[in-house]
């Protein structure tokens, strides 16, 4: 559903998980580019769909995908994460620290796993990675 709306495109999905997460007090939902299904009621949500494709303006479709672009780049979603990761720690040990942090302290112990895989994101090779505490 990201993809579709970083493009422009007027979004169809069944109302299951964190869609509407996703989303949530953007332009693209508020103004009716986002087309919710109940589950088994996908037919009707893609008639929905093509209706408000046929009557958005190119104007409002770039200015939505130009929204969700800026909103998930990399480094966003990065401080997002961290930001969690921060406080599930925090909350699990009674202490703030951060992804990087904790890095350094499995290193230090040796306790853990690192794992490099390249990862394509819109046209560009990006690295990522996995650290796993065992």
């Amino acid at each position: 559903v990201l993809e579709a709306a970083a493009m422009g495109c007027v979004v169809v999905s069944a109302d299951v998980g964190g869609v509407r997460e996703v989303f949530d007090g953007m332009s693209i939902e508020k103004e009716g580019g986002v087309v919710y299904a109940e589950v088994g009621e996908l037919e009707a949500g893609v008639e929905r769909g093509v209706k408000r494709w046929e009557s958005v303006t190119d104007e409002e479709r770039e200015r939505w995908a130009k929204e969700v672009r800026e909103v998930y780049t990399w480094d966003n979603v990065a401080k997002e994460v961290e930001r969690v990761y921060v406080k599930v720690v925090a909350e699990e040990e009674g202490r703030d620290v951060s992804f990087f942090e904790r890095c350094e302290e499995w290193c230090e112990d040796r306790r853990f796993v690192a794992c490099v895989a390249a990862v394509i994101f819109a046209g560009a090779v990006r690295a990522v990675m996995v650290v796993i505490d065992w």
